[in-house]
């Protein structure tokens, strides 16, 4: 089931109005942070947009991956054997953040948000240009201080869900 938390940043709704506009679908590849390193993974970053990504969506490590299958699990793994943390992850965005035009949504387990702190999170996300976070495990009733802080820090809030539980939340059936 597809359900999941974005907070939206003015490049990823630009990009989509621009996408629309143009009557193109959008490439948003995923990667995973640290795989085999940061600088790799910096590399990789700056050649996807190079190459046409419109959006990237940025794994975040974690050791304990609820929905993933057996190749991000092991690329998460990799990556958290050398030492990759959320922290260092923000840091590499902020740090080619003036080199990239595109947007950047990272995709996180909500326990790295709660160790880290929401609201120390938030602050420091946006200052390093993250555009939007994708929170699977973080139910949508439990989301809410989450979400006004990424309204209090400039970010409108938007949420998605597969059609199978459209029903259920949903403001957009």
């Amino acid at each position: 089931m597809e359900r999941f938390e974005r907070f939206i940043g003015g490049r990823i709704q630009k990009r989509f109005e621009l996408l629309q506009k143009e009557g193109e679908k959008a490439l948003m590849p995923f990667i995973t942070a640290g795989d085999p390193d940061l600088e790799v993974t910096k590399s990789l970053l700056l050649e996807m947009e190079r190459s046409g990504a419109d959006l990237i969506e940025v794994g975040v490590p974690f050791s304990d991956p609820l929905a993933d299958g057996p190749i991000i699990q092991k690329s998460y793994q990799r990556a958290l054997k050398k030492g990759v943390s959320l922290r260092k992850i923000i840091a590499l965005i902020k740090d080619i953040r003036e080199e990239m035009r595109i947007p950047i949504i990272l995709m996180t387990a909500y326990n790295l948000l709660y160790h880290y702190g929401e609201t120390e999170f938030v602050r420091d996300a946006v200052s390093a240009g993250i555009d939007g976070i994708i929170v699977p495990d973080l139910p949508p009733e439990e989301a809410r201080s989450l979400m006004d802080l990424a309204q209090g820090a400039g970010r409108s809030e938007e949420r998605r869900v597969g059609k199978e539980c459209r029903s259920r939340w949903s403001p957009y059936h």
